[in-house]
Parts: structure tokens; C-alpha cells; sequence
């Protein structure tokens, strides 16, 4: 689950927009429903932007072992609908745009509720964290030059898509970049790239996420779509 939470951090610090802006600027414009599903590891989860409730936004991180969703293309909608049968976590935030930080967490599949504590250090930083547009001609100028006896020029590399169980592989991606401040968390002072694609302006999630020289930390997606509808709500919102 920390590593989820990680993520969500992540990429809620990369705008859509092509200047700097704020965390709660971008989520502002986002479009409810929307949803994006990775892999780490043997777990598959999903993330869903749940519903919007004037500054309160509600999401929703569903974790289960990949082979329970391991068919291709996967209904993810109706694995949701039907309660994520064979889902090993289910967790509901919500996130207070006014203060920009979590303040509630709540596990579906115990009904109970759980310290948000530990994340609020990260959103205090993310709400203000800058961001760069990367723009084509530093990607070309970074890109590998054509192998001997290949005909062409250089190409900037963008990451595979896979929308609503199609693959698009000339998706139109934009690349942001952000330095992250000096801390004790596992990204201190690490550049993150993220790609988000310019098509999809109300789509509130990157589609790949790579930090430090080595990779230290890369998030790819393996499927993502709109207008997912879930069962599960924090008691209280009831």
C-alpha cells in the first residue's frame, strides 16, 4: 500500500498545463471516472479519480494479484462494479483542495477507517512543486541518433498507451519535469519525468513516470480509461 501511496503523491504533483501551476488548479479541470491501472511487482492496482464534492475529491486505490486480471483487454469497469472480486486491498482518500493534503483514509474491505497522518508531509510539498515543460527539441537533442546503416533522424521516445483496453502507439505526449526538494523520502533531490498526453486535457493521470539516472523509480500503466462508477464511499459521505 506504500508504494501506492507513493504514487498517488507522484503524480498528483504534475499539471497538465503547459506553465507551472498548483495541485489544486489541475484537479480543478479534472474529469470524475477517470482511471488508470499499473503494475508493480506480482500486484496489479488501479487508481480511480471517484467523485467531486465542491473542494473535497474522493479517490480510490484497488490492489489484487496480477493474475486475477491478467486477461487481455480486462473489464475493469465491471471487475469495480462487481465488488473487485479477488482484490487483495481497497482504499478510499479524500483530498481537501482548500488545504491540499489528504484528510481522511478508509479501508473498504475492513470498514474501517485509517491515519492519513503520514501522507499530509508529502501533499505539503506537492502543492507547490514546480514543473517544467520538456520541450521537442530537448527531447530530440536527448534522444539516441539512428544506428549505422538506419535511414532517418532522431525521434524523441514516448511511452506505448493503452486506453480503454486499446493500445495506441503514437499517443501525443507531452513530457513535464520537477525536482524534487532534499528530504528523507526515497525521490530527495531526484528529477522525475512524467508524460502525460496532450489529447487527454481533463485526464488527471500520467501514463509513465520515471525518476533518477537508474530508473530508481518508474511507473508505467498497463490500461487506463473514463468514466468508471464504484460501489465503495466513505460511510461519513453517506
Amino acid at each position: 500500500m506504500n508504494r501506492l501511496k507513493n504514487y498517488i503523491l507522484i503524480l498528483c504533483s504534475f499539471p497538465l498545463l503547459l506553465c507551472a501551476t498548483s495541485i489544486q488548479d489541475r484537479l480543478k479541470t479534472a474529469e470524475t471516472g477517470s482511471y488508470i491501472v499499473t503494475e508493480q511487482g506480482r500486484n496489479t492496482t488501479l487508481l480511480h479519480f471517484h467523485s467531486k464534492n465542491n473542494h473535497i475529491l474522493l479517490f480510490e486505490e484497488i490492489t489484487a494479484p496480477s493474475f486475477i486480471c491478467d486477461k487481455i483487454p480486462f473489464d475493469w469497469k465491471s471487475w469495480v462494479k462487481k465488488g473487485a472480486p479477488g482484490s487483495s486491498s481497497w482504499i478510499l482518500y479524500t483530498l481537501n483542495l482548500d488545504q491540499g493534503n489528504i484528510t481522511t483514509c478508509y479501508c473498504v474491505k475492513n470498514n474501517q477507517a485509517l491515519s492519513s497522518k503520514n501522507l499530509n508531509i508529502f501533499f505539503s510539498v506537492l502543492c507547490n512543486l514546480p514543473l517544467q515543460l520538456v520541450s521537442e527539441e530537448k527531447r530530440i537533442a536527448t534522444s539516441a541518433t539512428p544506428k549505422p546503416g538506419q535511414v532517418g533522424t532522431k525521434i524523441f521516445w514516448s511511452p506505448p498507451q493503452t486506453f480503454e483496453g486499446k493500445l495506441n502507439k503514437n499517443a501525443p505526449f507531452e513530457l513535464f519535469s520537477a525536482k524534487w526538494p532534499k528530504d528523507k523520502t526515497p525521490l530527495s533531490g531526484e528529477t522525475l519525468f512524467a508524460y502525460f498526453d496532450k489529447s487527454k486535457p481533463t485526464f488527471p493521470f500520467p501514463f509513465w513516470i520515471q525518476a533518477g539516472k537508474a530508473l530508481k523509480v518508474k511507473i508505467k500503466t498497463i490500461d487506463a480509461g473514463t468514466e468508471m462508477i464504484s460501489p465503495a464511499l466513505i460511510p461519513s459521505q453517506n
